[in-house]
């Protein structure tokens, strides 16, 4: 019994890119400015970024605050076909994936 494409997916939603989202100047993330006391600290290297880029300019930080990106990709999650969300046990799993009944066996106390 073979069903078409369109009827094994999860919801759809008219989800925008991550850097899409939000506006200028939300963050919730602030990188330590360079030569501070927090960078030395944590032993982040401003330079080692720029090196990774390959000299050219940093890489953004998102405007978005993590309420709004925790939602962004819980809806991209909740696209995806998997156990939780159809009945149908053809190509819903791969190697990585543990069925519900090993999780109960994993939690189970000794």
């Amino acid at each position: 019994m073979t069903r078409g494409a369109e009827k094994l997916s999860g919801r759809r939603w008219d989800e925008p890119l991550i850097y899409e989202l939000g506006s200028p100047g939300e963050r919730s993330v602030f990188p330590p400015e360079p030569g501070s006391r927090s960078e030395r600290l944590l032993g982040i290297r401003c330079p080692g970024v720029l090196r990774f880029c390959g000299g050219r300019t940093p890489p953004t930080c998102l405007n978005c605050l993590n309420p709004q990106v925790l939602r962004h990709y819980t809806r991209l999650s909740q696209m995806c076909l998997g156990v939780d969300v159809a009945v149908d046990m053809t190509g819903t799993c791969t190697m990585k994936y543990s069925p519900k009944v090993n999780e109960l066996f994993a939690r189970r106390p000794r």
